[in-house]
């Protein structure tokens, strides 16, 4: 594999991915592959292809946990090499944004409330990018990334790019409807316009309400378990079933929510995963309902 793969995009070598994670674990891949261009990706995605050599993809590291032993194969960073970020069409009520997937939401945002754009201040304090974003539709406080998606650029694990429109997607609770391999490239982004101060003071207060309710600056990957049906939140569950601070090892289910497990520092891998059962299974227990992850897992 070392060298059909380097004549495509720059490669590190057994590279540790903790530091490209928010859970701040995980071990080494085997490959870590840096594209720089759709072109190199395009290239790099279908030689891996055909050669039936493992490849993931990891955008800003968040919702993942990466197993302790690392990652056999070839892990694709889509970072600040595809990040673009474009205006390209306007009118008095409306902005049409072109956004690539490795654009952090942070960003997307910021530069959104420069412009006065609405529709994405539910993002506020959400880490991740905007490919992750989508293909976990990712939403807070009642909406939904797929509620301002126009369309949505995907790229095949061949190498070829599709765009598809977003009826053609069916979004719905924390996924995407998109095909198995396939990987977000771009979108197009329908955003309202209003008053540059009016969305700044609705994140403010969103922001404001985040951090009230959930451990803001401890790593974790967000909200670990999906919310089942019914009325009560994972988070609720997990509450009620007496499981707020407990630990394993430097792994905790926060005290501040519920739904969050952190790493306090010096965690791994199995101690997330350990405190996770435990948590399932006491769910159960005392609910009879199993709580399914929101959580990838990559190499565990």
């Amino acid at each position: 594999m070392k060298g059909g793969i380097e004549q495509y995009c720059r490669i590190l070598w057994r590279e540790p991915l903790a530091p490209y994670t928010t859970f701040k674990v995980g071990g080494e891949a085997e490959a870590l592959a840096l594209p720089a261009s759709l072109q190199e990706l395009s290239g790099l995605a279908n030689y891996l292809t055909k050669n039936f050599i493992p490849w993931f993809v990891l955008g800003r590291g968040s919702n993942v946990l990466i197993g302790d032993k690392g990652v056999e194969g070839v892990v694709v960073l889509l970072g600040d090499n595809l990040s673009s970020l474009e205006l390209i069409e306007e009118d008095d009520a409306v902005a049409l944004v072109k956004v690539q997937s490795g654009c952090s939401l942070a960003r997307l945002l910021g530069w959104s409330i420069e412009r006065g754009l609405s529709g994405l201040e539910f993002s506020v304090g959400i880490p991740g990018s905007l490919g992750g974003g989508i293909v976990m539709n990712c939403g807070a406080w009642g909406e939904a990334i797929s509620e301002v998606i126009s369309t949505v650029t995907i790229m095949r694990l061949d190498g070829s790019f599709h765009k598809l429109s977003k009826g053609d997607l069916p979004f719905n609770y924390r996924n995407w409807g998109g095909d198995e391999g396939s990987v977000v490239i771009e979108a197009l982004l329908c955003l309202t316009k209003s008053r540059k101060s009016a969305v700044r003071e609705k994140c403010r207060k969103l922001q404001k309400q985040r951090r009230k309710k959930q451990p803001l600056g401890t790593a974790s990957s967000g909200c670990f378990f999906r919310n089942p049906p019914g009325e009560r939140t994972a988070g609720q569950l997990i509450d009620e079933a007496g499981l707020k601070g407990l630990s394993v090892g430097s792994a905790q289910v926060s005290e501040i929510h519920a739904n969050f497990i952190v790493n306090h520092g010096g965690a791994n891998s199995a101690d997330i995963i350990d405190l996770a059962k435990i948590v399932r299974r006491e769910v159960q227990r005392k609910s009879s309902i199993n709580l399914d992850p929101e959580v990838k897992f990559l190499g565990c």
